[in-house]
């Protein structure tokens, strides 16, 4: 196979992958880690990062029915990490997705 051939083969597929990736983004809901970290920057937000390493948080799972208690085991950098986070232009939640669509 020629160098331009291959290169041009890489390409193609490599756009394909984006291709899929970014339909995927946009039309399923995926895990319920978004959910869990905005949870838990609430929780830091609204009683502190004593309360949230005593007591943890409640999360849904994805489809928003059973609940989950997820106890904060991070170290105390991931607290400022949460709040450089607090607007994330790289979540999905925030760009319109089939979640936010459905309302969960």
């Amino acid at each position: 196979m020629k160098p331009a051939t291959t290169k041009l083969a890489i390409l193609m597929a490599a756009g394909l992958a984006f291709a899929c990736k970014l339909a995927l983004a946009l039309n399923t809901c995926g895990s319920n880690d978004v959910i869990t970290w905005e949870r838990h920057l609430a929780r830091i937000k609204q009683d502190g990062a004593m309360v949230w390493y005593r007591d943890g948080v409640e999360v849904p799972d994805t489809v928003g029915r059973r609940v989950i208690h997820q106890a904060a085991n991070h170290p105390p950098l991931v607290i400022h990490l949460m709040k450089a986070w607090e607007y994330p232009i790289w979540c999905p939640r925030h760009m319109g997705t089939a979640c936010e669509r459905a309302g969960r």
